[in-house]
This record gives C-alpha cells, structure tokens and sequence, in this order.
C-alpha cells in the first residue's frame, strides 16, 4: 500500500560512496510505500513530508526554513572529523528530528543535540551468493587513497607470502605501489577500481585487509566494507580495536586478527564461515533495511501528529 507521504533525499552526489551506497539504496527502499524523489540541491526541494541529507547539511537559515513544515533526517556518514566538529555543528543538528548514525561509537557524540539512532549500511558490493572457499590467491584491499596510511604500514611491517592487489579510485593516475610508500618486499599491485574489479577480486581472493587508523574519521568508520566481504564468503583482516573489530566481536562474527592473521586464516572452519555468510546476507538485505527506515519514518510521522493534536488542544 502507497502512503501519501513525500520524501525528499539528497544532495544526489555519485561522486561520494556515501551516495551510491546508501542513498540510491534508501531512495529506492522509500518508493513504496512513500513518495521518495532525490534531490540535488536544497533549493529544488518542494513541499516534502521528509526531508533527508546524506552526509551534507544546508546552511542554518536554510535549515530552519525546511524545519517549517518538513521532518529532517540526517546520515552523517563520514562527515565529522572530531567531537569538536560535532559540537561546533550543534545548532544544524537541533533542528533534525532523527539523525540516523552509521556507527554506534558516534550516537553518543551526536546524541546531546539531536534524537539518534544507529542505520547498518546495507548490504552493497556483495556477490548474489557466498562463494565456496578459496585457498590460495591474492589478500585484496579496496578503498579510497586517503585511507591507505595505516594499510600501507600495516603491509610494510611483514613479509606477506602471496600477492596484494589493492584497488582504489584515482582515475586517470598511473598507480604506483612505491609512490604510495609500499616497500618492495611484498608483492603489491595496485589496480584502478570499478565495480567490476571490485566483484572479480571478491571471487579471487584470499582474504580481504580491512586494517583502520586511529583518527576521530577512522574510529567511527562502517564496518560496510568488512560486511560485504564476509557475506561474500571472504575472510576479512582486522586490526584490534578498529571500528569492524569492535563490530565483529559486539555481533560473534569470525574475522582474522591483523596480528596472527595467518594462523587464524589457516583453522577457519570453512563450513560454520559460509554459513555466517548466507546468515549476513539473509539480515543485512537491501529491502531489510529500507522496511526499518520505513517503520522510522512513520513513527517520526505519527509523534509529529501527535504533537500538533497536543498543540491544537491547547
């Protein structure tokens, strides 16, 4: 059954995975049984019920106008680089009725401004099913550039014993492992990304590195990539303490130690890891998702009725 209830999402930018990732997901998941339309820029949005920004916030004044007669939603993803930032953005973030987080470890920096709860990311660069496993082949890493420093480290400070293909977005660069600091006594190539490199190296490799910084940024980042690869069928690598770590562990998943990745990769008991993929792939589903949203949305919309039903008593 269609609501009656227009949702606008934006600001449509294919240039920021956050967009391909989770906002054409979200746009798609709120057409039925919502009126969902994205946006580019604030001032194409008209008389929504809903409007929601994908990691880009308006002006203040801009803010408070839409405010008027829509319910704002925020997905902060990849957007703060520090608690300050947060706070220094307090008064953007009092005016959203919901800011759904994609990170629990960031709802409590937002959470004294604005009402929040955490959004997995679904499920996205995944393949149709979990692929049996795979026993030699290439360790992958795929990512933007900027997140390379601490994988860079992570790989020069062992002799790794097969080859490592990284594969990343610098379009129309020659991608050089030693320009980008990989020390010659490990295999690397490094690969110009698209989605289809992407898949292929999800069905050839190994194992997948997912090793995190130690910034504000890295420490909040989605586990997404780490939840693509393992419902994929593909071992992932983790260091202690990182973002997918603490998720793995919150949610019993098997992933390998950045520390002893090896030996763990070598007693992985193949039968239990695939069935934790099919399980992975059946719970983070692109429409599972989207019916959570649409359930928030409503009850988002109901305590606004509610409110005004307060008000008009009064």
């Amino acid at each position: 059954m269609t609501v009656s209830v227009r949702v606008s999402i934006g600001p449509e930018n294919p240039t920021f995975g956050s967009w391909n990732w989770v906002g054409q997901h979200l746009l798609q998941g709120l057409t039925i049984p919502f009126r969902a339309e994205c946006f580019g820029h604030h001032d194409e949005i008209q008389d929504p019920d809903f409007v929601v920004f994908i990691k880009f916030l308006p002006a203040l004044s801009v803010l408070q106008r839409l405010a008027e007669s829509a319910i704002l939603v925020y997905l902060p993803i990849d957007t703060y680089g520090s608690a300050a930032e947060i706070d220094e953005d307090r008064h953007r973030l009092q005016i959203c009725r919901s800011v759904l987080c994609h990170s629990s470890r960031l709802c409590r920096y937002i959470q004294p401004y604005a009402p929040t709860c955490c959004l997995e990311h679904p499920l996205g660069f995944v393949l149709q099913q979990p692929r049996p496993w795979v026993s030699s082949g290439p360790l992958i890493w795929i990512g933007r550039t900027c997140n390379l420093p601490p994988v860079v480290a992570w790989i020069n400070g062992q002799s790794i014993p097969m080859p490592i293909i990284v594969a990343t977005e610098a379009e129309g660069e020659f991608l050089v492992p030693r320009t980008s600091g990989f020390m010659k006594h490990n295999d690397v190539t490094m690969v110009h990304w698209s989605r289809e490199v992407h898949e292929r190296l999800t069905e050839l490799a190994v194992a997948a590195i997912d090793i995190k910084g130690d910034d504000f940024r890295a420490r909040h980042k989605p586990p997404a990539k780490m939840l693509d690869f393992l419902a994929s069928g593909v071992p992932v690598i983790t260091n202690p303490g990182s973002s997918s770590d603490l998720f793995a562990k919150k949610n019993a998943l098997m992933v390998l130690n950045a520390e002893n990745w090896y030996a763990e990769w070598s007693s992985v008991n193949h039968l239990q890891f695939r069935r934790q993929a099919f399980a992975l792939q059946e719970a983070l589903r692109p429409d599972r998702v989207s019916e959570y949203c649409q359930r928030h949305f409503l009850n988002l919309l109901q305590d606004r009725e509610a409110r005004n039903d307060t008000s008009n008593r009064v």
